[in-house]
């Protein structure tokens, strides 16, 4: 066999390898962005950019209308003045650094851990200073208000050269119109509540951040942390309820069914997962380490109702 043949046959095989590796590739890159009601894992770097500083790891689409869940890296500063929604119930996981919201009685400080909830009509505010990294998870119940960190970018009144914190009075009265659009608007009268907060709890192996009835029937949310080698006895194997998971530190391996087959992670501090209900799964911590997560419940909604 000739040395120029098999140098073609060499480079045929190679393209034909990259043509499967890259159409695998798309593929994967494809459920990635779409987020659809079925299993998948995210990494920190994946899922569709929100704003400025933002993953989108879970849309409407993904959890059939309950929430959404956008993942948020910064060093510049942020703020929000005092201000109310009308229908949409927020709320903010503080991975790391500190944030400061604002309510009614003051000011309330949140350091890493702090997990804080705003019912509709709840006045609000908050502060991110510029110079320490901020990592939070954000949820929005129900979805669709995470939009408006996109689509404000796109304003005329926007400034790239400015920090969002640093934006003209007229960018941020521009930004009400699109609140409005997802149901997030100005509560009319605002009512007389506070933000929820539930402070950091060191050696709780389970804490409640969030009921049914704080998130208005959308979704529970709980902190755990689990020993080595341990499965967490709050992840039965199949459920009837949607489960979604972030990693908060340690590692978990996990394996659940796919309509692709079977599939085997380990998952490390920032990957997030979507398990629908009915999914056969197991998980572990192969470390030894405590692993942290937090642990999204819900039932999947009639998106037509909504």
């Amino acid at each position: 066999m000739s040395h120029l043949y098999m140098k073609g046959l060499m480079l045929r095989t190679s393209i034909a390898l990259v043509a499967v590796f890259g159409s695998l590739a798309v593929a994967a890159e494809s459920a990635v962005q779409s987020l659809e009601y079925q299993s998948y894992v995210l990494t920190p770097t994946e899922g569709l950019p929100n704003g400025l500083t933002g993953r989108l790891k879970a849309s409407g689409r993904s959890t059939r209308g309950n929430y959404s869940v956008v993942v948020r890296e910064s060093q510049t500063s942020q703020a929000a003045d005092a201000h109310t929604h009308s229908q949409l119930v927020e709320a903010w996981y503080v991975v790391e650094g500190t944030m400061t919201f604002q309510s009614r009685e003051g000011a309330i400080d949140a350091p890493a851990g702090t997990f804080v909830l705003v019912p509709p009509g709840v006045e609000h505010g908050f502060k991110i200073t510029a110079g320490k990294t901020v990592r939070l998870v954000q949820i929005f119940s129900p979805p669709g208000f995470e939009n408006l960190f996109s689509e404000r970018l796109k304003l005329p009144s926007y400034d790239p050269g400015k920090e969002i914190g640093q934006q003209s009075a007229q960018w941020k009265a521009d930004q009400k119109d699109i609140a409005r659009k997802y149901g997030a608007g100005p509560a009319d009268p605002p009512t007389q509540g506070q933000p929820l907060v539930r402070v950091p709890t060191p050696g709780l192996d389970r804490r409640v951040l969030a009921t049914a009835e704080e998130s208005a029937g959308r979704y529970t949310l709980e902190e755990l942390t689990f020993a080595p080698g341990k499965a967490p006895s709050a992840l039965p194997k199949v459920r009837e309820d949607d489960q979604a998971w972030y990693l908060l530190s340690g590692e978990l391996r996990v394996a659940f069914n796919t309509t692709e087959g079977r599939q085997e992670k380990i998952l490390t501090s920032g990957d997030f997962v979507f398990l629908p209900r009915d999914t056969a799964f197991s998980a572990s911590n192969p470390a030894r380490q405590p692993a942290r997560l937090l642990l999204w419940q819900s039932k999947p909604r009639d998106l037509k109702a909504d």
